[in-house]
């Protein structure tokens, strides 16, 4: 245990020392995130706190001890493109195309370089569904899908960082308990170091984690994913992807069904917007914290779910999807109501 709790306590002493000074150092390098029409924050904040979680993973990767060999290189090699490309993206703003195209580059070291592929998928009324030869592509694709959305959901005070914190505590323990010790020290870490950041992120928000911190852990949310999909002990089941879907539900199922209602609509799904369920609670009155804590208990609930699956019955799992799209439901009803009854005239909290 020792070689999982230091190296997390040493992510999250470094992040939140950094976050610390991040927040209150004014450098022209450093980028700002100047308020604008689809914001929820009415002042210019820094948005440089992805590096503090990067320093508390630096730090974390520095106690293991151990030169990263094989997968790993990939890995860190291309996490490293991933976060040079937000960073320069928050400095001076690069074309969507070359984002797109760096990022590309990244995954495809991951998927191909590494060799993390989702081998199988389990579907209702399917059971385990081998992905043939088209692992390669579909792990591809949901990996850059996973490094965007988290940048979607990145817009309220808290919300990221807490999904961090949650999230990668209950994968670090599904991947421990399926074969990828490794793959959840790493988890563990990214969940230190997150908890670090929200310190200074806890609304009001002094510091946002920019697309340095937002891409980069939703590329590394995915990388963990994939390792624990592809990799596990002779005695212990590969973990489900459908795991970590759950654990980080309130981030996918919101990103997902936002995207595919505004491309419905005919908007343009790659602007900036205030579609997302949060965005619709905030700016009908509810705030940040009331809202946070109500996100807060939705990921405690996806992890939850999250673990109940890697070891569930097709019958459980059919009920676990069942509970959740009653649920998501639910939550789009509460925000169409919550909109209606907001005062006239009143459009923001």
């Amino acid at each position: 245990m020792t070689t999982l709790a230091l190296p997390t306590v040493l992510a999250f002493v470094v992040s939140a020392a950094a976050a610390w000074f991040l927040a209150r150092t004014k450098v022209s390098f450093l980028p700002e995130d100047t308020p604008n029409a689809r914001s929820l924050h009415t002042v210019p904040t820094p948005r440089t706190g992805g590096l503090a979680i990067l320093l508390g993973l630096g730090a974390a990767a520095a106690a293991w001890g151990e030169l990263p060999r094989g997968s790993a290189l990939w890995v860190l090699l291309a996490t490293l493109i991933v976060a040079g490309t937000s960073f320069a993206d928050d400095r001076r703003g690069l074309p969507p195309a070359l984002r797109l195209a760096l990022q590309a580059v990244a995954a495809a070291a991951v998927v191909w370089g590494a060799g993390l592929t989702v081998p199988e998928v389990w579907l209702p009324a399917l059971g385990p569904v081998g992905t043939g030869r088209a692992a390669g592509v579909l792990s591809f694709l949901g990996l850059l899908w996973m490094a965007n959305l988290y940048n979607f959901m990145d817009g309220m005070d808290g919300f990221a960082g807490g999904m961090t914190a949650v999230g990668g505590t209950f994968l670090g323990v599904a991947l421990l308990h399926h074969g990828s010790p490794g793959a959840a020290r790493l988890s563990f870490a990214l969940a230190g170091a997150a908890a670090g950041f929200l310190t200074q992120n806890w609304p009001p928000a002094r510091l946002f984690l920019g697309d340095v911190g937002a891409v980069t852990i939703g590329f590394l949310v995915g990388v963990l994913t994939l390792t624990g999909a592809s990799r596990a002990r002779l005695d212990a089941a590969a973990l489900d992807p459908g795991a970590p879907l759950l654990v980080f539900a309130p981030f996918v199922l919101d990103a997902t069904f936002t995207l595919v209602r505004r491309a419905s609509r005919g908007e343009r799904v790659w602007e900036a917007h205030r579609g997302h369920f949060y965005q619709r609670l905030v700016l009908a009155g509810w705030g940040h914290r009331r809202t946070l804590l109500l996100e807060l208990a939705l990921m405690l609930l996806g992890g939850a779910a999250g673990l109940a699956w890697a070891g569930a019955s097709a019958a459980q799992r059919t009920a676990i999807l069942v509970a959740v799209a009653v649920l998501v439901a639910v939550l789009h009803a509460v925000a169409r109501n919550a909109a209606r009854a907001r005062p006239p005239g009143e459009s923001r909290p």
